[in-house]
This record gives C-alpha cells, structure tokens and sequence, in this order.
C-alpha cells in the first residue's frame, strides 16, 4: 500500500523561511494499491491529483479523498498532466504514445506518437507545447493545438543522464 502526503504549499514555504525548524505535517494523506508510481501531477485548481503507474493512470478528488477516474493502460505512464481548464488529461507513455482523454479517462479526444522512448518531458504553461526527452538523445517539442511534431534539437552534447524537464 503506497501512501501520498501533501503540504499546504503555503505552509511549507512559510516553515521552511522560519528558520531550521522544520516540521512537516501531512496535508492530507492518500492510499492507494498503484506500485511504482512515475508520476504525480496537481490540477491547477487544486482539486484534483493524476497518478500514473506501471500500466495505469489514476485521477483523485483531494477534497473528496477519492477515485474519481481509473484506466487500465498497456504501458508505463512517463508524464500526465490536467489540460484544457482541468477538464482533459494528457498522458505520455513510455511506448511514446501521446494520448489525450477526457477527466473520467473514459474517452480518448486525441493521440499523437513520438519517435523517441520518452524519459522526461514537459508541458509549457500555456498548454501549448509538450517537450519530451527521450533515449535517443533528442528533444522532441510537439505543438497540442497543431497535432503535429514542431521540432526536433539534438541534445546527445548537451545533457548528461537527464531525469527532469521544466518550463522557467
């Protein structure tokens, strides 16, 4: 049983600038049976939390403490994120399929596939474009408003082992 434990942000924040006094207390505390989660991403009002594991992905009602939304999937989830006003989920698996479903994942709006055995990837803030890093090395930008690849950049010189991948 996996346990999640979510801070007030503010909360931390405000601790972790008192000093070294540092207690973390449990905002709420999530439980589920998914093993080896890859991901957890935050809806931008809050509300609710994607998880994605190794052939699954979850949706959870913070304020409810509950399953709202669970699909079966054939592989690993590498990246999920809320787009569209929260009411759509973007999904990357590690297959390199790109899918986009509706919140209850019941309905699959849209899908892309990527070239690349993605690794890292990320979303831009304006839920534009979708960077992904793969073991190819290579940089994969995809425009989600387009539906087609935008580019790719050469990273094989750049970076070593990445693991993480954000928009500043």
């Amino acid at each position: 049983m996996l346990r999640f434990y979510f801070l007030s942000i503010a909360y931390l924040l405000s601790v972790l600038s008192w000093g070294q006094r540092v207690f973390l207390n449990p905002f709420a505390t999530f439980e589920s049976e998914l093993s080896g989660i890859t991901v957890i991403n935050f809806s931008t009002d809050d509300h609710l939390i994607a998880g994605g594991s190794k052939g699954t992905i979850k949706v959870w009602n913070i304020t409810e403490r509950s399953v709202v939304a669970q699909k079966s999937l054939k592989n690993s989830v590498v990246y999920a994120d809320f787009i569209d006003d929260n009411n759509k989920i973007l999904v990357l698996l590690k297959s390199g399929d790109i899918n986009i479903y509706d919140r209850s994942l019941a309905t699959k709006t849209n899908s892309l596939t990527t070239a690349s055995n993605p690794i890292a990837a990320s979303l831009d803030p304006n839920e534009h474009y979708l960077t992904i890093y793969g073991k190819n090395e290579e940089l994969e930008i995809f425009d989600l408003k387009a539906n087609m690849l935008f580019g790719k950049i050469d990273a094989s010189k750049k970076f070593k082992k990445l693991k993480f991948l954000g928009f500043d």
